[in-house]
């Protein structure tokens, strides 16, 4: 238990685990222990590391612990109270950003894997929610769809001008790089709503 529930900063003040992969020794142990669940009087706390890791900022943790948790034969006995909690919180973080950006797709990472897992768990405050965001990522998408296309235009216009056609063809670049992050996270979003759904 102890590499799993300690933090990076008090397992790397101990001299055997300076030079070594604490992401691959815990998924090591999320295993084994997974592994260990038949005894009864263990699977409580076998059940509170594998989602400590499944809701950790770490995705090659998550996805470790989601496979486990997926074995998991007591996971009907789970006190949903634990898992809305963990939802109250992600809806709390969720309504407090107008807009949901690429580099939110963690959090949405995180929330999947749940739905896969508690998908009944999940209301309708955290569907609109998404909705709203996933409305948001839309427009954002057609936003930069429209700077593309005036960028394009703009350089084939002044594509008789070095100087200024080097410095659009940086700013299309720019605008091609972000749309695909945005369509991304709005995918992830729509694959959350299935998950929910298909729980239904």
């Amino acid at each position: 238990y102890t590499i799993c529930e300690n933090e990076d900063s008090v397992l790397l003040k101990l001299p055997c685990y300076k030079n070594v992969s604490l992401t691959a020794l815990r998924k090591s142990a999320l295993r084994t222990l997974s592994a260990c669940q038949h005894l009864k009087a263990m699977s409580h706390k076998i059940f509170n590391v594998l989602y400590k890791a499944l809701i950790s900022p770490d995705t090659e943790l998550q996805e470790c612990a989601y496979d486990c948790m997926k074995k998991y034969k007591y996971l009907n006995n789970v006190n949903p109270e634990v898992i809305r909690t963990t939802v109250r919180n992600f809806i709390i973080n969720i309504s407090e950003v107008r807009l949901l950006s690429p580099k939110d797709h963690l959090l949405i990472q995180r929330l999947k894997n749940l739905a896969r897992l508690f998908a009944s768990l999940f209301n309708d405050k955290l569907c609109e929610l998404m909705l709203q965001h996933l409305n948001r990522s839309t427009d954002i998408c057609c936003q930069f769809l429209r700077r593309h296309r005036e960028k394009e235009y703009e350089f084939r216009v002044k594509s008789q001008q070095p100087e200024q056609s080097e410095m659009i063809k940086s700013n299309l670049m720019n605008v091609e790089n972000q749309i695909p992050l945005y369509l991304n996270l709005g995918a992830d979003i729509i694959y959350l709503f299935c998950e929910i759904s298909a729980a239904d």
